[in-house]
C-alpha cells in the first residue's frame, strides 16, 4: 500500500483559466470539482462535499481519478492514497468522527500536482460506508403472485419489483405462520438476472395482517420489528425499500405504535423510517404515494413529509406511483416533478400504468407522458404496474396481449427506449358513447375537455364554481328517463349542477342541487328526471354557486327502477333501500358481520339470469353470504363462501348459482357465520350463457 501524500495547503500562484467546476449529487450529497492549471505543467484542485440532504457524515470516501498522467505533491481536507491506475481514493479526516457533516454544511479538500489536469473527475463512492455509486436508469415491472416463471419478463424489463408477495399481509396473514414462497421467486429472479429488486412494502394502512388489530400498541410495535428482522435476513441485498406506502392516503391501523402524528404530524412515518435504517443500512430508503404530480398542492403537502425525514438523514428517494395521469397536465408534471427534484433526491416513478381499452388512445397517451418522466434528469427510473393482458390491477393497462401480441404502446415503448425519437403511434379516434337498452354510463373521469377540475384516479375532483366538464358524441335513447349522478360531497354548501346540450351557452336541460353527503368519501347515487332525448349530444356539465362543489364517478343516463339487460343486471352494494349492522365506505359497503343485511328492492329478475356476481375484499376467510328472496328467512336463491382476496382493499369477483321468480323481486344480500365477511363493492345478476 503506498503512501499518502504530506499534506499542506497548495499554492494558487501562477494560475490559468480554470477548467469549469464539476458537480453531481449522491446520497444526498453534493460534490463539485473546481480546477486550475498553470503554464509550468502544474495544477491546483477544489473539492467541495456538501450535504444537501444526506444523513450527517462521520466518514465518506471520494475517488479522483486522472485521464493523463499525474502525480499530487500536496494536499489537505483529506486522506489522498495512491491507486495503481494512477488515481486517488480519498477518505475523511479524522476530525469528522467527532464534527459531523451535518445538512447545509460543506467540506473543503484540496489537492496541488504537476502534470497534466485534463479529464480529471471526481467521484463520490460512499457516506458512513454506504454505498453512493450511481445506478443505470431502468425501466421496471411488477412480479405477480403465483408467477412461477415468466419467459418474457427481460424482453421488456429490468427491474423487479414484487406485485403483492412483499406485502406483510400477504406474508404473515396468520401471526407467526410466513408465506415467503412468492416473494422469494421475485427476490430470485431478480439476483439471477440482476435486476434491481424494490421490495414493496414495509408500512402501509391496507393488506395487513388483520391479527394487528387485537394487539397492545408495544405489540404492535414488536411485530412490525420481527416482520422488518425477518425480511432483512432473508433477503439481504435489496436495493429500494417502499418503507410507508401511500402516508396521505392509507394510515396503518398501528399507527401509534410508531408515535401517531406527534410533535411534527408525522412521527410514525419518522420512526418507520428508523427502524428501516435500522434494518436495511445499505438498502435506498423511499416513501411511496399516488396522486401526488397531479397538483401543486399535493405535490407540496408530500415534500413536507419528505423534508422531515431529509432533515433526519432517513430518506434516499421519492417515489411516485403514476397512477390515476391518463388526463393530468403535461406541464404541471413537469413542474411538481421540478418540485420533487429541487430536494436533490432521486425521483423514481413505482407504478405506473395507462389505462384505456382504445389501443390508439392510450399509445398516444403513454408516447406523451412517458418521455416528461425519462427525460427529466431527476427520474433514475420508471416501474410499469404490470404488463400481461387479465393479469393486471387497472383491467384496460396491459401492454402485451393474452396471444403474445405486443399493443401499440409497447411497440411505442421498445422504440422510443431504443434511442428513436420520432416513433409512429396510431391516429386515435374518439369512438361515440354508446349504451344499451337500459343505460348509458359515462365515467365522469372519462372526458373530452375540461376546465377548472382534476381527473384523480376515477373521479373527477377538486371542482368550483364556474368549473365544467365535456363528453362527447353521447348517444341518447328517448326511453332514458333518468340521470343518475355518482358523486360525494365533504362540504356543507350545496351548489347547483346543470347538464348543457350541444354548447356551454345552451339553456340548462338540467338543473339540480347536489347536497353535502357527510364526507369526501361518501358516495351517494343522486336520481333526477330526465326528459326525452333521442340522438348523439355533446354533454356539458358546469358547476355554478359555490366552491368544492364534490367529487364525481359517474353520469348514467337510463330508464328507472333497478333493471337489467338480458345479459346483467348490476347493484352497486352502497345503492341498498335498507340495511343493518354494516357500514357504506366510500364506495363499498364494509363491516358486514354475522346476521347483517342489505335490501334492494324491487330488482327486474329475469329468466335468463343464473348466476350471482359479487365484487368484494377481504382479508379472512369463513362464514356465508345468502341471497334470499322477498324476506330474510324467503326462499334462497343464492350462497357462496367468500374467500380471502389478500387485502381489505384487494378486489375480486367471484360468481355462483342463482335462481329466482322472474318479476319483480326484494332481494336481501344475509351475512352469516362469522365477522368481517367483506367489503362489497357490486352486485350482478348475470346470463349464463
Amino acid at each position: 500500500m503506498a503512501a499518502a501524500c504530506a499534506t499542506q495547503s497548495p499554492s494558487l500562484e501562477q494560475a490559468a483559466a480554470p477548467t469549469p467546476p464539476k458537480t453531481e449529487e449522491r446520497c444526498g450529497y453534493t460534490l463539485s470539482l473546481d480546477v486550475r492549471a498553470n503554464p509550468a505543467g502544474r495544477f491546483q484542485g477544489q473539492l467541495q462535499l456538501t450535504n444537501r440532504s444526506g444523513e450527517p457524515a462521520t466518514a465518506f470516501v471520494l475517488r479522483l481519478s486522472f485521464a493523463e498522467e499525474a502525480d499530487l505533491i500536496s494536499t489537505q481536507g483529506g486522506v489522498f492514497q495512491r491507486e495503481a491506475d494512477g488515481g486517488y481514493l480519498v477518505s475523511a479526516p479524522r476530525q469528522l468522527s467527532r464534527a459531523p457533516l451535518r445538512q447545509g454544511r460543506t467540506h473543503r479538500l484540496g489537492f496541488a500536482g504537476r502534470g497534466s489536469a485534463e479529464g480529471v473527475r471526481a467521484e463520490l463512492l460512499s457516506i458512513n460506508g454506504r454505498t453512493c455509486t450511481p445506478r443505470e436508469r431502468f425501466v421496471g415491472n411488477i412480479w405477480p403472485n403465483d408467477t412461477q416463471d415468466d419467459p418474457t419478463f427481460a424482453t421488456y424489463w429490468n427491474q423487479v419489483t414484487p406485485e403483492n408477495a412483499g406485502k406483510w399481509g400477504s406474508v404473515e396473514a396468520e401471526r407467526g405462520v410466513m408465506k415467503w414462497t412468492d416473494l422469494d421467486r421475485a427476490y430470485a429472479y431478480a439476483k439471477e438476472q440482476a435486476f434491481p429488486f424494490r421490495l414493496h412494502t414495509l408500512v402501509w394502512g391496507s393488506q395487513q395482517p388483520a391479527w394487528l388489530a387485537g394487539l397492545s400498541q408495544a405489540e404492535q410495535l414488536e411485530a412490525l420489528e420481527s416482520w422488518m428482522r425477518q425480511l432483512a435476513e432473508r433477503y439481504p441485498d435489496i436495493d429500494f425499500i417502499d418503507v410507508v406506502n401511500e402516508p396521505l392516503h392509507e394510515t396503518p391501523s398501528y399507527k401509534e405504535a410508531l408515535g401517531g402524528d406527534g410533535a411534527t404530524g408525522w412521527d410514525w412515518v419518522i420512526r418507520a423510517f428508523e427502524l428501516a435504517r435500522a434494518y436495511f443500512p445499505e438498502a435506498e430508503l423511499h416513501l411511496n404515494d399516488y396522486n401526488i404530480l397531479f397538483r401543486r398542492e399535493s405535490t407540496e403537502q408530500y415534500l413536507e413529509i419528505v423534508a422531515l425525514l431529509q432533515e433526519r438523514g432517513l430518506i434516499d428517494g421519492i417515489g411516485e406511483q403514476g397512477h390515476f395521469l391518463e388526463r393530468t397536465d403535461l406541464q404541471t408534471l413537469r413542474e411538481n416533478l421540478d418540485l420533487l427534484a429541487a430536494t436533490g433526491l432521486p425521483i423514481y416513478i413505482t407504478e405506473l400504468d395507462v389505462n384505456f381499452a382504445n389501443d390508439a388512445q392510450q399509445a398516444n397517451r403513454l408516447a406523451e407522458l412517458f418521455p416528461v418522466f425519462w427525460e427529466h434528469e431527476a427520474v433514475a427510473g420508471v416501474t410499469f404496474w404490470g404488463y400481461k393482458e387479465n393479469q393486471i390491477w387497472r383491467t384496460d393497462a396491459y401492454l402485451l396481449r393474452a396471444d403474445g401480441s405486443e399493443r401499440p404502446a409497447l411497440v411505442w415503448l421498445r422504440c422510443y427506449l431504443a434511442g428513436n425519437r420520432d416513433c409512429p403511434v396510431p391516429e386515435y379516434v374518439p369512438q361515440p358513447r354508446v349504451g344499451d337498452e337500459v343505460r348509458l354510463r359515462i365515467e365522469a373521469e372519462d372526458y373530452d375537455d375540461a376546465q377548472g377540475i382534476v381527473s384523480a384516479g376515477d373521479i373527477i375532483a377538486y371542482i368550483d364554481a364556474g368549473d365544467w366538464v365535456l363528453y362527447r358524441n353521447a348517444q341518447l335513447r328517448s326511453d332514458y328517463n333518468v340521470l343518475r349522478i355518482r358523486y360525494a360531497k365533504g362540504s356543507e354548501a350545496a351548489g347547483t349542477l346543470a347538464l348543457r346540450l350541444g354548447s356551454l351557452e345552451a339553456a340548462a336541460t338540467i338543473s339540480v342541487e347536489i347536497p353535502s353527503t357527510g364526507s369526501w368519501g361518501t358516495f351517494t347515487t343522486l336520481e333526477v328526471p330526465l326528459p326525452p332525448l333521442e340522438g348523439a349530444y355533446d354533454l356539458f356539465f358546469t358547476f355554478h354557486d359555490v366552491d368544492a362543489f364534490g367529487n364525481f364517478d359517474y353520469f348514467e343516463f337510463g330508464r328507472s327502477g333497478r333493471v337489467g339487460t338480458e345479459a346483467r343486471l348490476e347493484l352497486e352494494a352502497e345503492s341498498f333501500d335498507e340495511q343493518s349492522g354494516t357500514e357504506v365506505y366510500g364506495s363499498f359497503v364494509g363491516n358486514a358481520d354475522d346476521g347483517d343485511w342489505l335490501l334492494f328492492r324491487g330488482v327486474e329478475v329475469r329468466s335468463s339470469y343464473t348466476r350471482f356476481e359479487a365484487t368484494y375484499a377481504r382479508d379472512a376467510v369463513g362464514g356465508l353470504v345468502e341471497v334470499r328472496v322477498g324476506a330474510l328467512d324467503g326462499p334462497l336463491a343464492a350462497s357462496f363462501e367468500p374467500e380471502s382476496t389478500g387485502g381489505w382493499n384487494t378486489f375480486a369477483t367471484l360468481s355462483t348459482e342463482f335462481s329466482a321468480e322472474a318479476g319483480p323481486q326484494d332481494l336481501y344480500v344475509l351475512f352469516t357465520g362469522s365477522e368481517g365477511l367483506g367489503n362489497f363493492d357490486r352486485f350482478a345478476l348475470v346470463s349464463g350463457e
